[in-house]
């Protein structure tokens, strides 16, 4: 089950994961301008990102879902 986030937690692109969980997930504009997504354990560590970029964050954030956001 995944907690529901609030709507400025999700824009800013941090919410916590599944029931929990106490990993981050960012969602950002890379270098080329496109969106991407990256899981942010508590110690800090990257353990899951976007394997490409998205020309829009709906996509980005469907990608994410399907990975556990």
């Amino acid at each position: 089950m995944l907690l529901s986030c609030t709507s400025n937690l999700r824009r800013l692109g941090f919410c916590m994961g599944k029931l929990g969980s106490s990993d981050k997930w960012e969602f950002y504009k890379d270098t080329s301008g496109r969106w991407r997504w990256r899981r942010i354990a508590s110690n800090g560590r990257i353990v899951g990102a976007s394997t490409e970029g998205y020309a829009n964050k709906a996509d980005c954030e469907a990608n994410a879902r399907r990975n556990g956001y």
